[in-house]
């Protein structure tokens, strides 16, 4: 039975996994040792991995240590796919994790995955197991706050979905340009993998996702916490080899 953690910028997320079949899930601003152990007395946990974006507590890392077969992702953790970054020792570790779901969901197709959180992330994982790289540009919040904190008059501004691309409003117009070009970039991303690699899946995943998912006009499927399913499977294939 496998633990697996995914921390972002956001939030951090954890799922018991049995056999592929996803027991328990969680979503939190911050999960705890006691969470944790809280799922020790439920499920008898053999191994735990965890891929983090942000720093992590020493007492978590040991605890998973001292209680687990544990590994935390990294440029040396032993993949079921190639890669072929160039700077693997400065890739997201989410990054190589929604790639390897991406391959386990598409194993003979070329797959891009976009996520759609703090930031947005190109991942482009092809027909023969290679991960060749991508791209990472601000997400929608970021994009919002940046033109507040690097402006002097620009207000700060939550985000909402708009129907118009012509704002009547600084608030609407802030919010037109940041959505819908989220879109147009997003689509424009889809365009030029298709120019150079022909056909391929398409996968949005993150917390911004469903938001994308019908305004864009290529065709693409929105696939939740696919991180955790990238890091089951690495996790699977670290215990077997």
């Amino acid at each position: 039975m496998n633990l697996v953690m995914d921390f972002g910028n956001t939030w951090q997320k954890m799922a018991i996994v049995d056999n592929n079949n996803y027991l328990e899930h969680i979503t939190k601003k911050q999960v705890s040792i006691d969470d944790i152990a809280q799922w020790q007395q439920q499920y008898n946990i053999e191994n735990a991995i965890l891929s983090s974006v942000v720093d992590v507590e020493k007492t978590l890392l040991e605890y998973l240590q001292q209680h687990f077969q544990f590994i935390q992702l990294d440029s040396h953790t032993l993949l079921p796919i190639k890669n072929d970054y160039h700077t693997p020792q400065s890739l997201g570790s989410d990054r190589l994790a929604v790639v390897v779901g991406a391959k386990k969901l598409f194993p003979q197709e070329n797959v891009l995955v976009l996520q759609l959180g703090t930031c947005l992330t190109a991942d482009f994982i092809d027909t023969e197991g290679v991960y060749r790289g991508g791209a990472i540009a601000p997400g929608i919040n970021m994009r919002l706050e940046a033109m507040h904190a690097f402006s002097a008059k620009l207000p700060q501004v939550a985000f909402r979905q708009i129907d118009d691309f012509v704002g009547k409003t600084t608030e609407e117009s802030m919010l037109s340009g940041v959505y819908f070009g989220m879109i147009d970039q997003c689509d424009g991303i889809v365009d030029r993998y298709k120019v150079r690699y022909g056909h391929l899946q398409v996968i949005l995943t993150g917390g911004d996702a469903p938001i994308m998912k019908n305004a864009m006009k290529n065709e693409v499927m929105a696939i939740s916490d696919l991180v955790l399913l990238g890091l089951n499977e690495i996790l699977d294939y670290y215990v077997k080899n």
